[in-house]
């Protein structure tokens, strides 16, 4: 079929981005995982909270690593209690805060700059932010390490609350 566009699908059959190498949608995303880093801050221990959308770094050390995000806060920053931990000179020890709270509107994150030395940006403004909404394909620059944001889809974050 001529002019049909083919999309990248896991090993499940979830719809992928090109750019991906794991599934965010499969539990685990084994096909891929051993080519994966994926840091989420909690002890074995810790019952995960909800998983509500992730950061993917696309530059420096960290890049192509998930970050998983879950309900409530997400700190991003150098500090090893950081949700989002990322290890780069540029970024402070507490950067910035993300918070879902999918009781609210379903889905909706928030990022806000923690007095960070080097700024939080979004899709390429040259302008730092205070707080802002986010949303999927949000380009998100700490310092100057950029990462995209995903979340999932509303339909998804309801079902969580079933």
């Amino acid at each position: 079929m001529a002019g049909k566009v083919r999309k990248k699908l896991c090993t499940a059959g979830h719809v992928m981005e090109k750019s991906w190498d794991v599934c965010p949608y499969c539990p685990r995303g084994e096909e891929v995982l051993s080519r994966t880093r994926v840091h989420v801050g909690l002890t074995d221990q810790t019952p995960a909270p909800p998983f509500l959308g992730w950061l993917v770094a696309l530059s420096g050390r960290h890049r192509g690593t998930l970050f998983p995000l879950s309900e409530g806060k997400n700190i991003v920053g150098k500090d090893s209690s950081s949700q989002v931990r990322v290890l780069d000179d540029g970024i402070s020890d507490s950067h910035a805060k993300l918070a879902c709270d999918p009781a609210g509107v379903q889905g909706r994150f928030v990022i806000s700059d923690l007095d960070s030395t080097n700024g939080t940006f979004i899709n390429g403004s040259a302008s730092r932010i205070d707080r802002e909404e986010i949303i999927d394909n949000d380009l998100v620059r700490f310092g100057s390490i950029e990462m995209i944001f995903k979340s999932l889809p509303c339909e998804a974050v309801a079902r969580l609350k079933e």
